[in-house]
């Protein structure tokens, strides 16, 4: 079994349209069933949709993206593909930085089927071959370094999450500590005079449809305001 990744920022719209549409055509127009097809975003957020446009446009090649999840690409699904096609350079770049020893089955889409198409010229070829020996050249220098580095970095992401968790914890511990009087200046400072918009954080959903309201109004008059000066100032 063979393995294909496509790579995209969020996996939401072209790596996972590329996922798809590989998949129909491995299926239908190769007869093709020893190629996993995979898909992931740089920049993924786990579990999020496909874009409604990529869904409804897909639907038209009768493809149901409905059921995509997004996920980050990892470490662990570069090594395993056969073949890492990305959809820009900046990716790829991002792709061999995480997984230097990579280099050689990471490529761009449109980079990679160039030759096939005919489409290259004998410069970019030759250029093309002077890229490969230096990138060739560097991680083989550098790679297990840049290795390292990654691995350095994960465990500071971890790390990371870990104390945005804390922080949350302590800002919930906040408002349920500080509640009561928060409420209650919430509710003196509406009638009094000062500049403020007060804050509703920790309070009830009627509060904040009290602030929309009172907010609503103010904007309303600033922009009333904002308009007259304007056209004051075309008048002169």
């Amino acid at each position: 079994m063979y393995t294909i990744l496509f790579v995209c920022s969020g996996n939401t719209c072209r790596s996972s349209m590329a996922e798809a549409i590989a998949k129909k055509l491995l299926s239908e127009e190769f007869g093709e069933s020893n190629v996993e097809v995979i898909s992931a975003g740089t920049a993924a957020l786990e579990g999020s949709p496909a874009s409604p446009q990529a869904v409804e446009v897909m639907k038209k090649k009768g493809i149901d993206l409905l059921g995509h999840r997004a996920k980050r690409v990892t470490p662990e699904l570069i090594e395993k593909a056969d073949l890492v096609l990305t959809m820009t350079e900046g990716h790829k770049r991002q792709i061999l930085a995480m997984v230097p020893s990579a280099w050689g089955k990471v490529f761009t889409l449109k980079e990679y089927v160039l030759d096939k198409l005919g489409c290259a010229s004998p410069e970019y070829l030759e250029v093309k071959a002077i890229l490969e020996e230096k990138e060739k050249e560097f991680f083989k220098k550098y790679g297990r370094e840049m290795e390292e580095l990654r691995r350095q970095y994960r465990e500071l992401e971890m790390r990371l999450r870990t104390i945005e968790r804390e922080m949350l914890e302590l800002e919930r511990e906040y408002a349920e500590f500080t509640r009561p009087e928060r409420e209650k200046l919430y509710s003196l400072s509406r009638g009094a005079n000062i500049l403020d918009i007060s804050d509703p954080f920790g309070q009830s959903i009627d509060e904040y449809e009290i602030l929309s309201l009172e907010m609503e109004e103010y904007i309303k008059h600033a922009l009333e305001k904002f308009l007259a000066e304007k056209r004051d100032t075309c008048d002169t």
